[in-house]
């Protein structure tokens, strides 16, 4: 990927925090030749794809997160939302991401 792109935005209001965070990866340009020669030579021995998921996927990938808490006493909770649009999207060839992702963190300091 040639381009990349990361930023972060949270705000604070007494006990309540909250914010978000994109990312942007632009289209894989440039993959080893052996994945799609592979495919393309075997195609019933090694079939993950590959070819497939590069015609279909031309443009980059927007990954959107969210998360917001409150914190009391020496306690926390935070709920975490990781890829909120759900988005299908690979950094690397034959690794998907992972799709949506909620998290609710309960912390306490002792």
């Amino acid at each position: 990927m040639q381009h990349l792109l990361r930023g972060d935005v949270s705000l604070h209001a007494k006990a309540w925090h909250m914010g978000v965070s994109a990312r942007y990866n632009s289209h894989m340009q440039n993959i080893d030749n052996a994945f799609e020669l592979l495919e393309f030579y075997f195609p019933d021995d090694f079939n993950p794809g590959i070819i497939q998921w590069r015609e279909s996927h031309q443009s980059g990938d927007w990954i959107f997160d969210a998360r917001a808490g409150l914190k009391w006493n020496q306690q926390q909770v935070t709920l975490s939302v990781n890829n909120i649009l759900n988005r299908i999207y690979a950094i690397r060839p034959l690794a998907i991401e992972s799709t949506r992702l909620i998290n609710l963190q309960y912390s306490i300091d002792l």
